[in-house]
């Protein structure tokens, strides 16, 4: 694409220059912002709606009558303020993190009996000066993301006052011109959407199939003639004749977590580990052998594999592994237990010694155990490999479809003539 022949400086330094017929104007004078206090709380006195919470909006691009909103309740004034309609752009104006402030959605069509939500702020244009889908990619921009990092407010939660909101500059390019760009960038965005969606449904394919292979390995050998056995476990299903089965317990001594506190240091030392992996360092270790660390609390289905002396924290199991078994193996053994059988019912997914103890598991000779974490190494790296490589490329492509909005709304690229490949 062509820029355009001629371009002015904006007077915003963020915004930097703009082409010289369009017009910098603060969102103020051509759109109104409310902040909604539609909360989670549910009154009986109430009007019930479906409500378009802060997740609804940080997670969809856009959101209409299809999207599943969470049902809840508000007064008559609330539904009168921030009933959803079309055209709105909705963004996201507390975080804990100034990354997530600014995050657009954009209302599709009006949507009956729903409101906005707390922590989110109702943008409306005036839609003969400023359309609502331009300002929807304009606020999309990596200038608009920095802009609004840099004006928030606080220190552990970050926030967009009314009037930061307000004060944003925008460039208004003619009404014909707007409609043009918006076009565009639905159009091209739409496509990158498409392929990354089959990249992360090759990415979901992958990592069932790399998960199918340990499952197969650990339960079922790697003699497609071996004799086999009912191993009396509906999970397990047939096993190797020769193979032993036993509790866990035989298998792995199960120890405890503790508090991180007294040892946590700023660096150096060892990994302080927790359910979702390394998250501090410690001045002195737990355990300082090969083990499979399982959840207790929180995120009890993901397993993970050390090698080196660690710390974890009370919400993750360390194991003892015994002599006759090979802690890469317990490892991959851990990968197929049905974790979702064995939780505590809790509001919070939990996992005690006793149950995970008295699970049966498959021990073949110590000899099939290196050649099953031989094959495995190999084969999961492959599978890793591939992976790694598809996530690259949804970030490439998340990469450009950024750098396209931001060139678009920003007047970097003249797209006056652009039409859409038949």
């Amino acid at each position: 694409m062509k820029p355009y022949e001629k371009y002015k400086n904006s007077g915003i330094e963020w915004l930097g220059e703009i082409p010289e017929h369009w017009r910098p104007i603060k969102l103020k004078f051509n759109s109104t912002t409310k902040f909604s206090s539609v909360d989670r709380h549910e009154f009986e006195d109430e009007l019930s709606v479906s409500i378009c919470h802060y997740p609804d909006a940080y997670n969809n691009q856009k959101i209409n009558k299809s999207s599943k909103l969470s049902k809840g309740t508000c007064n008559a004034k609330e539904f009168e303020n921030y009933s959803l309609a079309k055209g709105q752009v909705i963004i996201t104006k507390d975080s804990e993190s100034a990354n997530d402030i600014g995050i657009p959605t954009f209302i599709e069509e009006d949507i009956p009996n729903s409101v906005c939500g707390y922590h989110l702020a109702i943008i409306e244009s005036d839609s003969n000066k400023l359309i609502s889908n331009f300002l929807f990619r304009f606020i999309q921009s990596s200038q608009v993301k920095a802009y609004f990092e840099t004006n928030s407010n606080g220190v552990t939660r970050f926030g967009l006052g009314k009037s930061t909101i307000e004060c944003l500059t925008v460039p208004h390019p003619p009404i014909h011109e707007q409609t043009q760009i918006a076009k565009y960038l639905d159009h091209q965005t739409s496509i990158i959407d498409e392929l990354i969606a089959q990249k992360e449904q090759l990415i979901t394919l992958l990592k069932q199939k790399r998960q199918t292979v340990i499952n197969e390995a650990v339960t079922k050998g790697l003699n497609p003639n071996a004799k086999m056995k009912d191993s009396g476990i509906e999970w397990l299903g047939q096993v190797p004749e020769n193979w032993k089965l036993v509790k866990f317990k035989y298998i792995a001594k199960i120890r405890n977590g503790k508090d991180q506190k007294p040892v946590e240091i700023e660096e150096g030392g060892y990994p302080v580990l927790g359910t979702g992996g390394e998250f501090g360092r410690a001045s002195e270790y737990l355990y300082d052998k090969p083990s499979v660390l399982l959840g207790r609390k929180g995120t009890i289905d993901k397993p993970q594999y050390v090698e080196e002396p660690f710390w974890t924290v009370d919400t993750l199991f360390y194991t003892e592994i015994r002599e006759n078994c090979i802690p890469l193996f317990v490892f991959y053994l851990c990968q197929q237990i049905p974790f979702q059988l064995l939780q505590e019912s809790s509001a919070v997914p939990s996992m005690t010694q006793d149950n995970l103890n008295n699970v049966f598991l498959c021990k073949p000779s110590l000899e099939e155990q290196n050649e099953i974490c031989s094959y495995l190494q190999k084969k999961t790296n492959d599978f890793d490999i591939l992976i790694e490589k598809s996530t690259k490329q949804i970030e490439n492509l998340k990469e450009y479809r950024q750098s396209l909005i931001s060139e678009a709304v920003t007047g970097k690229i003249d797209l006056r003539d652009w039409q859409p490949n038949e």
